[in-house]
């Protein structure tokens, strides 16, 4: 059987522990990003005329050009002679587009059943408010 061989010496283990020791490069620590908070659109401007549009892009145009078609097409409404266009980017220039009409009356639908929506919300809260008011509940009970 074959005998093992020290590693070190005798008396390198000494050299070795009283050698200062090196700073190790280490990467500095990380930081996750942050999730950016996005603010809801409050306003949608709309626009009658192609030409309104382009004006109030061109004057604009170092602002709007970094935002996604998604956030302007909510933040722009255009329709001219009752026909909606729509905001897309071809390449980095900004075009107009027509909807579909199928998407159109969709969209129309849409909107016309959020708006029933609301004025039935606007109708519980009236009737809960008449009933808080007059005293109808402790009434009955």
């Amino acid at each position: 059987m074959k005998k093992l061989q020290p590693i070190l010496k005798s008396g390198e283990h000494k050299k070795i522990i009283n050698e200062p020791i090196e700073a190790i490069d280490e990467e500095p620590e990380v930081k996750p990003k942050c999730v950016p908070v996005i603010k809801p659109i409050d306003e949608q401007i709309t626009f009658e005329s192609i030409d309104d549009f382009t004006n109030y892009y061109n004057e604009h145009k170092e602002d709007l050009n970094p935002l996604s078609t998604c956030k302007l097409n909510k933040m722009f409404k255009i329709i001219v002679d009752d026909e909606p266009y729509k905001i897309s980017k071809i390449k980095g220039e900004l075009s107009l587009r027509t909807i579909p009409k199928s998407r159109v009356t969709i969209i129309m639908r849409i909107e016309e059943l959020e708006n029933t929506q609301n004025e039935i919300i606007d109708k519980i809260n009236s009737i809960i408010n008449l009933i808080n008011h007059t005293g109808f509940v402790r009434d009955a009970v």
